[in-house]
């Protein structure tokens, strides 16, 4: 899961993500199966609010952190399908068209997320914030 939360008067947000090893008979609402999470104030101003660049940002986050822990899970589980949950459709509809629509200086993480996500294999998911 990756979520952003944004403060209109300052125009900054906060990013975070949380990587959890479910099957598809598992809850996800589980604290159980938590393998790593993290939060951090982004340095980056964004536009908008509801902001899909802040959320844009929060998927960053997830995305440089998701390799590490991908190497390691593929020893374990050679067959292992990784989605990415965000309760923005907004930003996931950026990602799978690869055009930055309201805030367009962050076109070139785009591109570099459109790769990441076809290099790694991701599935994008939408779920309800």
């Amino acid at each position: 899961f990756v979520d952003a939360a944004f403060d209109a008067s300052t125009c900054s947000s906060r990013s975070a993500f949380l990587f959890q090893l479910a099957d598809a008979s598992w809850s996800l609402i589980c604290w159980l199966n938590i393998l790593d999470w993290a939060t951090h104030k982004e340095k980056r101003k964004v536009l908008s609010a509801p902001s899909p660049g802040a959320e844009l940002l929060a998927i960053r986050m997830g995305l440089k952190h998701l390799p590490l822990m991908l190497r390691t899970l593929h020893f374990l589980f050679p067959s292992l399908e990784v989605v990415l949950f965000s309760d923005s459709a907004t930003s996931l509809s950026q990602m799978e068209t690869g055009v930055a629509k309201k805030e367009e200086g962050l076109s070139g993480i785009l591109a570099w997320y459109v790769q990441e996500v076809k290099r790694m294999d991701v599935k994008l998911r939408h779920c309800d914030g």
